[in-house]
């Protein structure tokens, strides 16, 4: 099973599109494995370039961010929270916008198209290149596996980002305007 993530790496990060049309039958078993080795990957070298990196300032503001265990736990448990919603996003916008894959189809775009994001992104710095690489591969995966046009599928995906980023930020102000509002001033 190694060997065939490393050659399915290989062809992500070479030949994205030939690699998308030939996962085209690729089963859920295999998809999901080749996501749960690049996601705990990712995962723990996340875990430790935060862990070296945290502050005085951000142990104070996070309880448990002291323990590379706790780190580790909320990297994981949010990275797959956001996923799920992001993969259901993406395969809503693709459907709406005339894609004709299956839900496993949008699965396999999404975990084929972040493998750059999931082998790279912790770097320091430069991270973020291996983002929006990922990113254009997610609309080459969706408009390959759906069967539609690139712009179709670069609708799909900003759709998809823009509400995933109005979700974490009306979060993020659902869980930070309570406890603004119990602080004292004094």
């Amino acid at each position: 099973m190694i060997d065939r993530i490393i050659i399915r790496i290989t062809e992500v990060l070479l030949d994205p599109v030939e690699s998308f049309q030939q996962s085209e039958n690729d089963g859920p078993k295999e998809v999901l494995t080749y996501f749960a080795v690049l996601f705990i990957i990712n995962s723990v070298l996340f875990t430790i370039v935060k862990y070296i990196g945290i502050d005085a300032e951000t142990i104070a503001l996070i309880p448990g961010s002291e323990n590379i265990f706790f780190i580790f736990a909320f990297a994981v448990i949010s990275s797959l929270v956001q996923t799920v919603i992001f993969v259901m996003l993406l395969h809503f916008w693709a459907y709406i916008l005339g894609g004709k894959g299956g839900g496993m189809q949008t699965i396999k775009a999404f975990v084929y198209a972040s493998t750059p994001m999931l082998l790279f992104d912790w770097i320091p710095v430069i991270g973020f290149i291996f983002i929006i690489w990922s990113a254009v591969l997610n609309v080459l995966g969706i408009r390959e596996l759906h069967k539609m046009s690139t712009e179709g599928a670069a609708g799909a995906f900003v759709a998809a980002i823009i509400i995933s980023v109005g979700l974490f930020i009306f979060l993020i102000g659902a869980l930070v305007i309570p406890l603004i509002g119990t602080t004292n001033v004094t």
